[in-house]
């Protein structure tokens, strides 16, 4: 009930709080609303479609996230996940004092993969990632290679890892951005996307430990919490005293998937309680997201969008310009009257034949006077060569020709030449015929 309370506060404080700080972008959330986070992407995952960002490129911390790249290695080295392992003495040397979640693990346990994975994505448990870094790759600095390798292959070109479990090191580092690709790698492995939207989990009884269970440290989708939201299927949070609070979020609503990453929130307590931003900016993102925004056909393959100029055809003098397909995109749902279409043609005039689905250019996609896509332009119609207009252009275009103009007229003046040297020759010839008949 206190949660609730806290919530209906955390709500209320939310919409009499001016912007503070908000990039404008084309999706760009409702006036007075504040973000707790110092940097957040979001985008939908359909389109690939940015609909969110502030400080995307901020370097934080990832604190607990970092174990997802931890799951990923150990699936890069490990075919079997049901394959047995013994944990090994020193598994809590690193993390004695530090205050960090654990899964009760003891040297000489015999657990599998898949339970170690349960316990580092579920209770975020730090023993279970060390654990795994161990088992998977031989060592923790190996693993910590392996993690910073595949960051590297992953395009994650400004994160560097230093340890398995994120607990801070100023050495260790990401962005919004290279989070972003990290959870579409977590994506394609369903093993992962299962563990990571379990709310709890129970371990079997091992040969030194009784059953034990725990509970997701992502209360977004435990459906008991305040700070449940249905449409929410994961992926991990993350905190440090350092980092602040963090979540790496997947959500789907009506076939629309978002992503959104929330990083360093500060934690703060209320009345006792602590307060979560990182689950308040992933809520209030998505929910807007999901009421405010639409993905529909912006533009249709048969829309007119310019034309170009056609000679030699007999049923037309130009050729309509439209979209090489339907153009889908995110749009705001009180802007989709405001999509407008700038044509960039590359030809300004064509010469019959031309075939439907001929290249002309591209157009430029705006809504409300921001740009959300790019589309081809192609002919609309074919329009066939005439070929009375062919002969008589070829006809019109030697005669026109500088060339045969200036063989033309060199050819005028050797004949005006040939007549006029002819009538002095004949002028001459009557002169002499005429003189010749005098003396007769």
């Amino acid at each position: 009930m206190k949660k609730c309370i806290i919530s209906i506060f955390l709500v209320l404080l939310l919409a009499c709080t001016p912007l503070a700080g908000l990039e404008a972008v084309a999706y760009t959330l409702p006036v007075g609303t504040e973000l707790h986070a110092q940097s957040v992407y979001m985008v939908n995952i359909e389109t690939g479609t940015v609909v969110f960002e502030h400080n995307p490129t901020l370097r934080t911390y990832p604190a607990s996230i970092t174990k997802l790249m931890t799951a990923l290695v150990v699936l890069d080295r490990v075919p079997d996940l049901k394959q047995s392992v013994t944990v090994y003495d020193g598994v809590v040397d690193d993390l004695l004092g530090t205050g960090a979640a654990v899964a009760g693990l003891k040297a000489g346990e015999q657990v599998t993969y898949e339970q170690l994975l349960a316990c580092l994505l579920i209770p975020s448990a730090c023993d279970a990632a060390n654990a795994l870094a161990v088992a998977a790759c031989g060592s923790i600095p190996r693993c910590v290679a392996y993690m910073n390798q595949k960051a590297q292959e992953l395009g994650m070109t400004d994160t560097v890892y230093v340890n398995a479990h994120g607990l801070h090191d100023p050495g260790q580092y990401t962005t919004a951005i290279d989070l972003y690709a990290l959870a579409m790698e977590v994506l394609k492995h369903p093993v992962l996307t299962e563990l990571c939207r379990q709310y709890e989990y129970t371990m079997p009884a091992t040969n030194v430990s009784d059953e034990r269970s725990f509970a997701t440290t992502n209360y977004m989708i435990n459906p008991t919490s305040s700070w449940y939201y249905k449409r929410v299927q994961g992926l991990k949070t993350g905190y440090t005293d350092a980092a602040g609070r963090n979540l790496l979020s997947l959500a789907e609503k009506d076939g629309q998937r978002y992503i959104t990453v929330v990083l360093g929130c500060p934690a703060e307590t209320l009345h006792g309680y602590q307060v979560h931003h990182e689950f308040d900016d992933t809520d209030m993102l998505l929910r807007w997201a999901f009421t405010k925004l639409d993905y529909l056909s912006a533009v249709s393959a048969d829309t007119p969008v310019d034309e170009v100029k056609v000679t030699l055809s007999a049923t037309s003098d130009h050729v309509i310009a439209v979209p090489s397909e339907d153009f889908y995109a995110i749009v705001p749902i009180d802007a989709a009257d405001s999509v407008l279409i700038e044509p960039h043609l590359t030809v300004t005039e064509l010469e019959a034949p031309v075939h439907k689905g001929d290249v002309l250019g591209t157009a430029t996609v705006t809504c409300a006077g921001e740009e959300i896509g790019t589309i081809e332009l192609v002919a609309q119609q074919t329009l066939e060569r005439s070929t009375f207009l062919w002969i008589k252009d070829r006809v019109l275009r030697v005669i026109t020709s500088p060339t045969f103009i200036a063989v033309f007229v060199i050819l005028l003046l050797a004949i005006a030449g040939f007549v006029i040297w002819n009538i002095q020759v004949n002028t001459k010839r009557r002169r002499l015929w005429n003189s010749k008949a005098r003396k007769r």
